[in-house]
C-alpha cells in the first residue's frame, strides 16, 4: 500500500483486491489458460477469489494471449500482456449458463466497473462488444452490457437494465481507442469515466436495481447471447485487447476509484 498526493492531502492507495466489495476481476497477466505454440486462451480465472471463472472449448473462438507487439496480434498495445479477440471469429470467453457458485453476482444494485481495454474502431466502425451481459430469459433480473461502437457522442457505451423496464444510457470517449473506461451505478445514476474524467451523469427516474443483477451468464469479447443483426447478420463482438476488467458490486467513493485507476495507469505506464 501506497501513499498518494492530492489537493485533499495523502490518500492511500490500495491494491484493487484491498477494497471491498470485488465481485470479479480478469486480469490478463495471471489466471490464464493458453497454448503456448498457438497463444489461444481456453480459460481465465477470476482473481477475486468469487469463482466467476470464464472459458472457451471451442478452439476457433478463443481468443489469443499476446506479450509482445505483434503483426498477427489484434491491436497495437506494445508490450502489456493482453487477450486479443478477433472480430471476425468471433472470439469470447464465458461463463457457463448455471455454472456454480450460483450466488448473485451483484446484489447491492450499485456497481463500479474498470475496464483497461484497445479496440480497433478504424477497421469497423459499427462493431460492439459485451463486456460483461447476462442471459436475461428472467424478465425480473437485470443487465449490464457494456460495449464500444461507434456513434456521434462516443465510442463507448454502457446500457442497464433493472428488469423492470427502466434503463439508463452512458455514454462518451469518441476517438479513445485505448484506456481506463469506468461506469459507476449508484442507485438511478450512471457515470462514465474516461480515464478517471467524469462525463455526465445519467439519471432515470424510478430505477432500482437492488437485487436484480442475479448473473448467470458473463461474457468477455463477442456476446453469443445476442440477436444478429446487419448484413450479413452478425453478433455484437469485440476487435481489440483487454487487460484487466474489475467489477465491484458497490459504487466507489473517491479514493477507492483513484486508488484502482492509479494500478491501472501503472500497468499501461510500464
Amino acid at each position: 500500500r501506497g501513499v498518494t498526493r492530492c489537493m485533499f492531502g495523502s490518500i492511500p492507495t490500495h491494491y484493487p483486491s484491498q477494497i471491498p466489495n470485488m465481485a470479479m476481476w480478469y486480469s490478463a497477466d495471471s489466471n490464464l489458460k493458453f497454448s503456448i505454440p498457438t497463444k489461444q486462451v481456453n480459460y481465465w480465472g477470476d482473481k477475486s477469489g468469487n469463482n466467476f471463472n470464464l472459458s472457451q472449448a471451442t478452439a476457433s473462438l478463443q481468443p489469443k494471449r499476446y506479450t509482445y507487439p505483434s503483426a498477427n496480434a489484434i491491436g497495437t498495445f506494445n508490450d502489456k500482456t493482453r487477450v486479443a479477440f478477433d472480430l471476425i471469429k468471433p472470439n469470447y470467453l464465458s461463463r457457463p449458463f448455471l455454472a456454480p457458485p450460483l450466488s448473485p453476482t451483484l446484489t447491492s444494485g450499485n456497481f463500479t466497473i474498470f475496464i483497461l481495454s484497445e479496440s480497433i474502431f478504424q477497421v469497423f466502425p459499427e462493431m460492439r462488444s459485451s463486456f460483461v451481459s447476462e442471459d436475461v430469459t428472467d424478465a425480473l433480473k437485470g443487465n449490464i452490457n457494456i460495449g464500444q461502437y461507434s456513434s456521434g457522442s462516443g465510442w463507448h457505451r454502457a446500457v442497464v437494465s433493472d428488469g423492470s423496464g427502466n434503463t439508463i444510457t452512458a455514454e462518451g470517449g469518441y476517438g479513445l481507442a485505448s484506456g481506463i473506461i469506468t461506469y459507476k451505478l449508484e442507485g438511478d445514476t450512471l457515470t462514465q469515466y474516461v480515464n478517471s474524467v467524469a462525463g455526465t451523469p445519467v439519471t432515470t427516474t424510478g430505477f432500482n436495481a437492488v437485487g436484480k443483477f442475479n448473473f448467470n451468464n458473463i461474457h468477455l469479447g463477442a456476446d453469443p447471447t445476442a440477436t444478429p443483426s446487419g448484413t450479413p447478420p452478425t453478433i455484437p463482438s469485440l476487435e481489440g485487447s483487454l487487460v484487466d476488467v474489475i467489477v465491484y458490486d458497490s459504487a466507489l467513493n473517491t479514493v477507492e476509484m483513484e486508488s484502482v485507476n492509479s494500478y491501472l495507469s501503472n500497468k499501461l505506464l510500464k
